[in-house]
């Protein structure tokens, strides 16, 4: 059997701010509309957006 590997605070904190930039942005339609088509991308840009608050 698998261990299941084990998420880091980071991670977990990285999760966190995503889905509030998410929930922020999906109140503009054309911003959700631009997600769905590149939400690979735009969860890159975030994360590079959120990784120096992450560094300690």
């Amino acid at each position: 059997m698998k261990k299941k590997k084990e998420t880091s605070p980071s991670e977990c904190l990285d999760g966190f701010f995503f889905a509030q930039i998410m929930e922020k942005d999906y109140q503009n339609e054309a911003v959700s509309d631009m997600i769905e088509r590149h939400e690979g991308d735009y969860y890159e840009r975030a994360n590079q957006r959120l990784s120096p608050l992450l560094e300690y």
